[in-house]
């Protein structure tokens, strides 16, 4: 049996268990809905940032960057996971540079 046949006598034999089977068209989503998606918009300036942000989510804040910027610092030489983590958080630590730190002020 070369290869020709191989295939040709596979395909046979998986499609005859399906030949009286035919399929019910059936809707790709089950349910339908609106569904809301949270993000930053970037069009906002800062005054519109002061208002969303309270004093204490930006004081959890600044906490958590000084956290984000130790764990960087922390795994800076490791290696395997803890590598990943440090470019993680190095790419986080970036992310907040002089431009966005008013972000984090009080007014």
């Amino acid at each position: 049996m070369n290869r020709r046949q191989f295939f040709a006598t596979t395909a046979t034999a998986l499609a005859a268990p399906l030949a009286g089977v035919t399929a019910e068209a059936k809707p790709v989503f089950q349910q339908r809905g609106y569904y809301l998606c949270f993000m930053r918009m970037p069009t906002f300036g800062l005054p519109v940032w002061r208002e969303i942000l309270d004093d204490k989510k930006r004081a959890l804040l600044r906490e958590q960057l000084v956290r984000v910027r130790a764990i960087a610092d922390r795994h800076r030489d490791a290696a395997g996971g803890g590598k990943e983590l440090h470019r993680i958080a190095q790419w986080i630590t970036y992310q907040w540079t002089s431009e966005f730190t008013p972000f984090l002020t009080s007014p």
